[in-house]
């Protein structure tokens, strides 16, 4: 009995995995966020967190879990019904380079800002310089298309967080202003990919 109990559990971990990438509820409710907005699919996980804790408030394990079985339930009374019907196989969307980039960017990022945690760093400020050219360093190595996009992330992030060492910007506030900063970016990158095909397969 205990073994098959066993092969249960392995098998519901082994499907949560598969479709989350993660069996922690708040990595859960993150993917489930990405999947469901295309804005925060282009976020790192330290500033989707910001976001989704100035929305729901701090997180829990159990504040995760309830979180998610709330938006199962309005996504289940949002979609009308439908006849069944075959269910084509796609492909996994490929995260862009900008996305590649910015997982390794974010985890530097996390670096500083546990450093001014620990009282390493003094301000938050010190935290943004801190992570700033190492950021810049990454996505040079990416060979990343619109460098001077990273630039203007760079310079943004610091003036967010002087702001919030000045007592002039909340948390919050930072969270969705950072939020709009890489909304902000990803739309002028699709712009100008889109600009650049079209002028490509122009007729010359």
């Amino acid at each position: 009995m205990k073994f098959v109990v066993g092969c249960l559990v392995a098998i519901i971990i082994g499907g949560v995995l598969l479709v989350f990438g993660t069996v922690s509820p708040c990595g859960m409710l993150r993917e489930v966020q990405r999947k469901q907005d295309s804005v925060a699919a282009v976020l790192p996980d330290a500033v989707l967190d910001l976001a989704l804790a100035a929305k729901y408030g701090s997180l829990t394990p159990g504040k995760c879990v309830a979180l998610l079985l709330q938006l199962s339930r309005t996504a289940k009374n949002s979609v009308p019904q439908q006849p069944t019907q075959p269910v084509a196989v796609t492909k996994p969307v490929q995260p862009t380079d900008f996305q590649t980039a910015m997982q390794a960017a974010s985890t530097v990022m996390a670096e500083c800002r546990d450093r001014r945690l620990r009282g390493e760093i003094k301000t938050r400020l010190d935290s943004v310089q801190c992570s700033n050219p190492r950021v810049t360093q990454i996505f040079s190595a990416a060979h990343y298309r619109y460098m001077d996009l990273i630039e203007m992330m760079n310079s943004r992030r610091e003036a967010i967080a002087k702001k919030q060492d000045q007592g002039q910007m909340t948390e919050e506030q930072a969270a969705t202003e950072a939020q709009s900063l890489m909304a902000q970016l990803a739309n002028i990158e699709r712009t100008r990919d889109l600009r650049s095909n079209l002028a490509a397969s122009a007729p010359r």
